[in-house]
Formats: structure tokens, sequence, C-alpha cells
């Protein structure tokens, strides 16, 4: 007997469907508006001599929640039309119950003026936190259609590179969002006018762009390097994601950011053992960005006022993790099934652990 084929979302759903997240994965993390706003009566407790606006978060959650909504609304309709099948497996009911212990959590909170938007610096209310259970949840459902997947990895990976260049910029002393003609569009005219004595810019440890903290921006940029390394690895558009690599790996050392320069080594030792065969047929490519990268720590750390001792051991860490990634990936094709070998995979792992000192 044939089996019944059953609609889900692999079939071919209009972009319309996508387009809400495509958009909070590339655009939203590019957002900075100034936004002035009035304490509340436990902000007021919790915060002296605070000043109340925001550049970068509140803009973001309010555009995170629009566009949530958009996204579930579209994920509602195709449900409705039977054009989606509901992924509902052991994922899928943990985020739901996430989402209902937070709801209760905020409910039962006593901080009510405080919980559905969150406060200064941290606009993370019970609608945010809603949001990203929504979209883990529809992102899961999504995920079995390839089109969807190239889309985000996509977004991620033009969004990344186009803020590796602020970062970059930035890196060497041009902030584009106070000292370019963008500022009348992000501030009122009254402190766009006294840009230098108003608002302090404070870059000198590492680049942010616009997102806060250098180990947001970071962590960013090996979003982004990781993809585009990949598409090389996987022959796709290699030139391209070449020059994408080198100002996403330029991007990672600007950040100065130990959590970011410690993930990117990780990945890249990971990306040695799973892709080495990929690595060996594209070795021009890693060769050249090897070297690139070099030069990169290289003129970051002569001209940026980085520590130059974090670099090299950020760059000691690839090197061997890469080495022992390229190793492990042999030794997995001799004994993939034998007891020894993953033992010292295990042994690997825990001591990557102890060895690490904390960021």
């Amino acid at each position: 007997m044939k089996r019944k084929k059953i609609k889900s979302a692999s079939n071919e759903l209009p972009i319309l469907f996508y387009l809400p997240i495509y958009f909070i994965v590339g655009l939203i993390p590019h957002l900075y508006y100034y936004i002035k706003f009035s304490f509340k009566e436990t902000e007021n407790q919790l915060f002296f001599n605070a000043i109340p606006n925001d550049l970068y978060i509140l803009i973001k959650a309010k555009a995170l929640i629009f566009l949530t909504m958009l996204a579930i609304s579209f994920f509602v309709y195709g449900l409705i039309n039977k054009d989606i099948k509901l992924k509902w497996d052991i994922f899928s009911k943990i985020t739901a119950l996430a989402a209902i212990i937070v709801f209760i959590a905020s409910f039962l909170s006593k901080y009510q003026d405080l919980v559905y938007f969150g406060g200064r610096e941290r606009f993370e209310g019970l609608f945010v936190y809603l949001a990203y259970f929504s979209l883990v949840f529809i992102g899961r459902t999504y995920s079995s259609n390839k089109k969807f997947l190239s889309g985000v990895m996509n977004s991620i990976l033009y969004s990344s590179f186009l803020m590796s260049i602020i970062g970059i910029v930035q890196t060497f002393g041009y902030d584009i969002y106070t000292a370019s003609p963008i500022k009348w569009l992000i501030f009122p005219k009254e402190i766009a006018e006294n840009m230098a004595t108003l608002v302090r810019v404070d870059i000198d440890y590492g680049a942010v762009a616009s997102l806060y903290h250098s180990n947001y921006f970071g962590v960013f940029m090996v979003m982004g390097a990781l993809t585009a390394i990949l598409n090389i690895l996987n022959d796709k558009e290699r030139t391209q994601n070449l020059i994408f690599s080198l100002f996403l790996m330029f991007g990672v050392i600007a950040s100065a950011s130990e959590a970011s320069m410690f993930a990117f080594a990780v990945v890249i030792s990971v990306m040695f053992y799973l892709k080495f065969d990929g690595i060996k047929k594209n070795y021009k490519y890693i060769f050249t960005l090897a070297v690139a990268f070099s030069l990169e720590i290289f003129i970051v750390s002569s001209y940026y006022r980085l520590e130059f001792g974090k670099q090299k051991y950020f760059y000691a860490l690839i090197v061997v993790g890469s080495i022992l990634g390229g190793l492990f990936s042999k030794l997995r094709e001799k004994f993939q099934s034998n007891r020894i070998y993953k033992s010292m995979i295990i042994f690997l792992i825990f001591t990557a652990f102890f060895i690490t000192p904390v960021a």
C-alpha cells in the first residue's frame, strides 16, 4: 500500500512566511536608535543617577516583538490552511513547557511594572522571551525546508559582513553612528549638534558596532565567519566567501572579546575534525585565510590598544585546535567504532575545559 504524503514545512511556502525571520536575523542586529523613556518605580529604586535613554536594546526589543507577531500570524495562517504540518516532537514540547513556566513566573513576580517589557539596559521582559520561544518553535517546524535554512544562513552571512565593516572602521577610530551624517537619523537635533560633548562612544577595548557590547559583536562575527568558511568547504562561491571570511575574522579580533576568540578557536577545531576532506580539497583558500589571519592579528595588535599576549594565545589555540581536529579526523577513519577512539575524544573535551582559563 502506498503511503500517503503528509504536508509539512518541507513543502514550498511563499517567501512571505519566512521574511519576518530573515529580518529578525539580518536586520534587527543593525538597529541603533535613540529612545527616551520614563523610569518605572522599581527602576528608581534599583538605579541611581541613571540616564533615561537607550540606543541599543529598546529599539531591537520593539522590532523583535513586532516581527515575531508577524511571523506567528503567517504561521497560524499556514496551519489553518494546512500548508504547514506542525512539528510536535520532544524538542517542541520542551520549548512550550519553558514558555509556560516563564509565563507563570512572570505572573507571580512582585516586579509587575518591569516583568512585561523589562527595564533599563535589560528590555527583555515576558513579551521578548515569548518571542524567543515562538521563534524556536516556528523555526523548528520550518527547519526541514532547505530554502528556509539557506535564507537564514544568508541573512546571518550578509548581516554580519556589513557589521564587520562597521566594527573594523570603529577599530581605527571612526564611529559611523556618531561621526557621519547618519547621526541626524539616530539622534534628536539637540544631541546631534553637540555629539562630541553629549555622547561618549568608548571603543578603546573592543568594537561593538550596534550591538552594545564587544562580546555580542564578537559572537556575531564568529557566526558569520563560520557560515562563510563552511561555504568555502562546500565549494559554494568560494572567492566571495573568502572575502567575507577575511572581514569577519578581522571582526573577531577587533572585538577584543576573549569569549568570542575562544568560541572561534573551538569552531575551527571542530571544523577541522568534521570537514577535514573539504579543507584538503580547498587548501589554497584555507592557506590564504591562515596567512591573512596572522597579518590581521599583527595589524590590530600593533595599531589597536590590545594586549598582544591575548592575541598570541588566541592564535596558538587555533593552531593547536586545528592540528588536533585534523589528527582526530584521520583517527576517526581508522577507529570510528573503537572505544579507544571515543575515549580519546572525551579526554580531549575534558582537557580543553580544565586548561582553558575563564575569560
